[in-house]
């Protein structure tokens, strides 16, 4: 049986307050696992955020926006507060760590 485990931490952009982020836990997924969400919290009103994936890409991921052909989704309860991400159809390169950049 083939895992991947995908972890996530967070580099927040710096301003004169200060801004706290929560990040997702770490956690297990499998091969052929449909939908994986990751959700950074802030501390403060989110003005922009993207993901960066352990395959080297940066994608800007906010309400209505996805990421290679869908395959990525922008995810939120609280859109002012959250950061979150869906990973669809996990694949192998997704293995790693995936950060939340929020500014």
């Amino acid at each position: 049986m083939f895992c991947l485990w995908i972890l996530a931490g967070f580099f927040p952009a710096f301003s004169q307050a200060a801004l706290f982020l929560t990040p997702p836990s770490n956690r297990w997924v499998r091969m052929g696992e449909e939908n994986v969400t990751l959700v950074c919290v802030a501390s403060e009103k989110i003005r922009a955020c993207s993901w960066s994936t352990p395959y080297g890409k940066t994608y800007p991921l906010e309400s209505g926006l996805s990421a290679e052909g869908g395959r990525l989704t922008h995810t939120a309860q609280d859109k002012g507060l959250e950061c979150g991400v869906t990973i669809s159809k996990i694949q192998e390169n997704d293995e790693g760590r995936w950060r939340c950049n929020i500014g």
